[in-house]
């Protein structure tokens, strides 16, 4: 062991602070692998919490990471120079949390064992987490590792896992509740909160994913071709891709009513319906369907996405509209751009039959107990 660094006060990523006798402050030092000798630089503090936060600031920014590096830190610089900048930034800093609250904060390169990875896997299941979420979150840490150019043999393909560990049964798939029109009504014609009651005729206008439903604003509306783009101006474009959609007639008049005129006008930026993420929605979808409201406790985000293919499946429009509507990029479709989103016929049979269930929906909802477009809909309400 070098003399310095039987000083050391603080040690991370083959680095250590320690303090030069007869000089204040601290430094940090390390072996320089082309020389085989101890190097210094000075912290510039004489705190040595401060030291440590220079340290690992450092750390983060270039030092080459081996098996002796914590994870920690290996996910923090992947994080900030490849996933902040991608649609996925959130998921995949939850995702590194997870493994970091498995297998603790000091957890380094060279503990990431077979008997490791088992525990993570083992960890998620008992959280209720499917084999598929849980290869996701894995996958973070491989990727990270990789952009590090640290090798291990980390296994985290759901298949992999399964060959590996074969007791790991995965979940059966949750077959998605889609209500029927009466269902649907019913839940549009009690009193809610008018956040909900938003969300709710957009997903059914758009068949878009939850958080593209949450996050579309006036900006959103191409009002001189009768669009929705579900992609915000500054979002990536990834597998989860959000096309344009034709702005189904039904929903037109109310988007005016809610972007309102003079000095309640609606920003361009305002979204429509103000929940900051897609498990505030749940909650208060959740309320609304208890057995003394709505009564549809198998009612989920998804239902509306789900349920709004069906109508469009069921209505005969074709497979290739279905699929631009739904974001869906695979099976040979063309881009959005070279389909001519801004030709009269884009989407347009999509847009008849979804603007023909709001329509039936909502008449189904105004007979039973009054209009629900005009209550609720011009200030908020509460449940």
């Amino acid at each position: 062991m070098p003399r310095l660094k039987a000083r050391s006060e603080f040690e991370l990523a083959g680095q250590w602070i320690a303090q030069e006798p007869g000089r204040p402050g601290y430094y940090r030092f390390w072996i320089d692998p082309a020389i085989g000798r101890t190097r210094r630089a000075s912290l510039g503090t004489t705190d040595i919490e401060e030291a440590k936060a220079r340290l690992a600031e450092i750390v983060v920014r270039g030092a080459p990471a081996d098996s002796d590096t914590h994870l920690a830190i290996i996910l923090e610089k992947y994080f900030v120079e490849r996933t902040d900048y991608l649609a996925s930034s959130k998921p995949a800093r939850h995702a590194g949390r997870l493994l970091l609250e498995c297998w603790g904060e000091m957890v380094k390169v060279s503990a990431l064992t077979e008997a490791r990875n088992r525990e993570f896997v083992e960890w998620s299941l008992k959280w209720g987490h499917s084999l598929s979420y849980i290869s996701r979150n894995l996958g973070v840490a491989a990727a990270a590792l990789a952009h590090a150019k640290v090798h291990t043999d980390l296994i985290y393909n759901e298949g992999a896992i399964l060959d590996k560990w074969p007791s790991f049964k995965p979940k059966p798939r949750r077959k998605t509740f889609e209500p029927t029109e009466e269902e649907l009504a019913r839940l549009l014609a009690q009193r809610m909160p008018e956040n909900l009651r938003r969300w709710i005729l957009l997903a059914m206008a758009t068949v878009g994913r939850p958080t593209a439903v949450m996050e579309l604003t006036p900006a959103s509306r191409d009002r001189a071709h009768g669009l929705i783009n579900l992609n915000p101006d500054g979002r990536r474009q990834n597998k989860k891709f959000r096309a344009s959609v034709r702005e189904p007639a039904a929903i037109t008049k109310l988007l005016d009513q809610w972007e309102g005129t003079g000095k309640h006008k609606m920003k361009s930026e305002d979204r429509y319906c103000t929940y900051a993420s897609e498990s505030s929605i749940d909650t208060a979808l959740a309320r609304a369907c208890v057995p003394t409201k709505a009564n549809l406790p198998g009612l989920s985000l998804y239902s509306f996405r789900h349920l709004g293919t069906s109508v469009l499946r069921r209505a005969k429009v074709p497979k290739e509209q279905i699929d631009y509507q739904l974001g869906h990029r695979q099976g040979g479709a063309r881009s959005t751009q070279d389909y001519g989103q801004y030709e009269a016929d884009y989407l347009a049979d999509a847009s008849v039959a979804l603007n023909a269930w709001i329509e039936r929906v909502l008449a189904l909802a105004a007979k039973s107990h009054g209009n629900p477009t005009k209550r609720g809909l011009g200030k908020k309400r509460t449940v």
